[in-house]
């Protein structure tokens, strides 16, 4: 079960910008973006995602660190629009 109240069936989310922004970077996209208590915001993609999110969460994954700020930058411009 989902540890996010706001999670539909079939969804995953993190509050961590830097898993989120690796998740894209594996080719997720992001499904929306809701706030949770105080300021922190709740990236939610397709369940499928959380496989690769347990790959950051593991230390195993690999990934280009230049791709990886791109898409934290990415991020961080859709936290400011929101």
């Amino acid at each position: 079960k989902n540890q996010f109240e706001t999670l539909k069936e079939h969804e995953f989310g993190t509050n961590d910008i830097y898993c989120a922004a690796f998740v894209i970077l594996n080719g997720y996209e992001l499904v929306r973006l809701e706030s949770e208590l105080g300021n922190r915001k709740l990236f939610i993609f397709d369940e499928e995602a959380e496989k690769v999110a347990k790959t950051y969460w593991n230390d195993t994954a690999k990934v280009n660190p230049r791709m990886l700020f791109s898409a934290l930058r990415d991020l961080k411009s859709v936290l400011h629009n929101a």
